[in-house]
């Protein structure tokens, strides 16, 4: 019942993989189906090493979106901002740079602002950012 469903909801199927004997082989194959999703726009989404005979399951999704920016970002303005990682420290990193009016909004049960970034046609990205990090970690890795 479990594969109908995936087929029928997720137009997939799993399959049964030996990590132990085939870890490399198995990284390769998912690979390979990842690059196929995404047009080759991720051609390695899982690096060497990173599944091994200790492996029991790998879930992988892949989805492939290439939208334009309704107002495109100007590559002269990119430079180095800082980029809060966790609620002590930030680093810089490269940004895009953008002056224009957005739509911005607040959500008081999250205490979070959120902003709309949007693409030509009827999508947008938001962006959520939250008043406050409870704690030293946003989950967010260097």
């Amino acid at each position: 019942e479990y594969i109908q469903l995936c087929k029928r909801y997720y137009s997939t199927e799993p399959e049964t993989v030996d990590f132990l004997k085939c870890a490399e082989e198995a990284r390769m194959k998912i690979n390979s189906w990842v690059k196929t999703q995404t047009k080759g726009e991720i051609p390695n989404l899982l690096p060497e090493g990173s599944v091994d005979e200790d492996t029991k399951m790998v879930l992988v999704n892949a989805v492939y979106f290439k939208g334009k920016w309704r107002t495109p970002f100007q590559k002269k303005l990119n430079q180095l901002y800082p980029f809060r990682v966790n609620s002590h420290e930030s680093i810089p990193v490269q940004m895009m740079y953008l002056r224009e009016k957005l739509n911005i909004g607040y959500i008081k049960d999250l205490k979070t602002q959120i902003l709309e970034l949007p693409y030509n046609g009827n999508i947008s990205m938001f962006l959520l950012l939250p008043d406050e990090i409870d704690d030293a970690s946003t989950g967010l890795e260097l």
